[in-house]
């Protein structure tokens, strides 16, 4: 099985969709009612069992790979080969290394969290499991993928789950949502593939034979390579590296291209609505970093400046945006485009340490806001009074009074988010911090004053509605049940972890990004 790990992990999620899909279909076969009844009982077991072993095996087998790469049983990189469409040179590459390995982690720690929390709900449950496990399949294969054919496949797959779990469950203008994201991840991919075209195009008369896969391009065929459009000479290499940033930015909650992330924070469920800043954006950003790593890495060098004055603004733009917005989740949507706009930032500085720490950063924002997403699912469905359809969060205070394990767990989720010391976020961020210094001097005095109002925005809504006299929630609300601490737990745990005593991951980083760099400053 160790030679084939990497599939194991890909594609388990993919099994248990299935195994969905076969189950539904039998229980629609049957009409008589006492054997409908039965069978549906059955499958809501089933339901229950293959959701759990289809997300919790490849965090096994994943936390199985990290223990055998530190101890030497595994070899670093682990790459699988397969041929595919060999004519074409579009095959199934797929390794794990120390870039992918911790966007690879966050996602199956998160999706049994995610998954347990639906099933806990019970509405729909099968529905959602399908999706958010083919969902899963898609983004691990687009991050562990070695070949750009194989990336972009897995890539423009994960819009189409996302898509449905959008207009399928949530708020009365879902659907208008959905079409948004819809329309936005069409442009997006449409403009990868073109990009894809030109690589591949470009790049046939400097490869013998032609190549999809990061091995062969890597080595900066195109920097040379020029076209002739409507009488003006073009540079390959820039016009496919500006195809690719667009591309990926339509689909990624930054500005200016972020109106569709708001309108999913307004009518998607918290579940689906948290799966874009918790996991999408990291692959988006894992993607984006390898790509032009490796095939545009003078293109990439060149445009640092303008990718970090992006990074920047979007950052600000989050910060006040946060700061007029009375609603929790547009808070977060926002607060959420001023984190990616870091991350971004850091990475446009090209040093060393502002890359490993984006990367822990990636990792430890997801984890908390997943957290903090499944409490803000929490809040809505239990503690807010529904009579008041615009704002229904509007007059809530005390809760801490009221609920204080609830209470409890948000205090810890936005202090791992502001990146206080002992928690993952202070290592991340400060390793930003570090190495953007380095190159742009300015950059220390931006990054401060964004995670000054950070703290501002999430205490802002904290004291609001935590604190003070008990008044305006549910009268029936209740405090956080036995499961629901169990599956908030071991993100709590994982935060602290990473927070205290982040070397062997960080020993698993380094190496690869190091190698990365390496290119990129030759």
């Amino acid at each position: 099985m160790s030679d084939h790990i990497i599939s194991f992990i890909t594609f388990t999620p993919l099994f248990g969709a299935l195994v969905f899909t076969v189950s539904n279909f039998f229980e629609q076969k049957h009409i008589e009612k006492d054997i409908k009844k039965h069978l549906k009982k059955y499958n809501d077991t089933l339901a229950s069992l293959v959701s759990i072993g289809a997300t919790l095996l490849p965090l096994t087998l994943l936390v199985y790979w990290i223990f055998g790469a530190k101890t030497g049983l595994i070899q670093l990189p682990t790459m699988e080969t397969t041929k595919w469409i060999d004519s074409f040179s579009m095959n199934y590459e797929v390794g794990i290394d120390g870039f992918n390995i911790l966007p690879a982690l966050l996602i199956v720690v998160l999706f049994p969290v995610l998954m347990a929390f639906e099933k806990d709900k019970g509405i729909n449950f099968r529905g959602i499991a399908s999706l958010l496990l083919i969902l899963e399949t898609s983004l691990l294969g687009a991050l562990f993928s070695q070949n750009l054919f194989l990336l972009f496949f897995f890539w423009m797959f994960s819009s189409v789950p996302l898509c449905f779990l959008i207009g399928l469950w949530g708020g009365n203008e879902r659907g208008d949502a959905a079409f948004k994201t819809m329309i936005y991840s069409s442009v997006g991919n449409a403009l990868f593939f073109a990009a894809l075209i030109l690589i591949y195009h470009y790049s046939l008369d400097s490869l013998a034979p032609p190549s999809f896969s990061f091995g062969a391009l890597q080595n900066n065929h195109l920097r040379d390579k020029t076209f002739t459009f409507f009488g003006r000479e073009l540079n390959v290499s820039r016009l496919a590296f500006w195809l690719l940033c667009v591309g990926l930015v339509l689909r990624a909650p930054l500005w200016p291209a972020h109106s569709w992330f708001l309108r999913i924070s307004e009518q998607a469920k918290s579940t689906v609505f948290i799966t874009f800043p918790a996991v999408v954006f990291p692959v988006l950003m894992c993607i984006f970093i390898r790509v032009s790593y490796q095939i545009f890495p003078q293109t990439l060098y060149e445009a640092s400046r303008l990718i970090f004055i992006a990074g920047g603004l979007s950052s600000i733009f989050g910060v006040l945006g946060a700061l007029t917005q009375t609603e929790i989740r547009k808070i977060i949507a926002y607060l959420c485009l001023s984190e990616f706009g870091l991350i971004v930032l850091g990475f446009a500085s090209f040093n060393e340490m502002a890359v490993v720490g984006i990367i822990l950063q990636m990792f430890s924002f997801g984890i908390s806001i997943g957290g903090l997403g499944i409490l803000l699912g929490i809040f809505l469905d239990r503690v807010v009074d529904h009579n008041n359809p615009k704002r229904p969060e509007e007059g809530i205070s005390g809760l801490v009074h009221v609920v204080p394990w609830f209470s409890l767990m948000f205090a810890f989720f936005i202090c791992s988010l502001l990146g206080f010391p002992g928690f993952s976020g202070f290592i991340g961020n400060s390793l930003i911090l570090f190495g953007s210094f380095s190159r742009y001097l300015w950059s220390l005095v931006l990054l401060g004053f964004i995670l000054l109002f950070f703290m501002y925005c999430l205490f802002s809504i904290y004291r609001r509605i935590f604190f003070g006299e008990a008044l305006g929630f549910n009268k029936n609300v209740f405090d956080l049940s036995s499961k629901e601490k169990a599956y908030l737990i071991p993100l709590v745990g994982t935060s602290l972890l990473l927070g205290v005593y982040p070397k062997p991951l960080l020993e698993l980083i380094k190496p690869t990004v190091m190698q990365y760099m390496a290119q990129v400053l030759k």
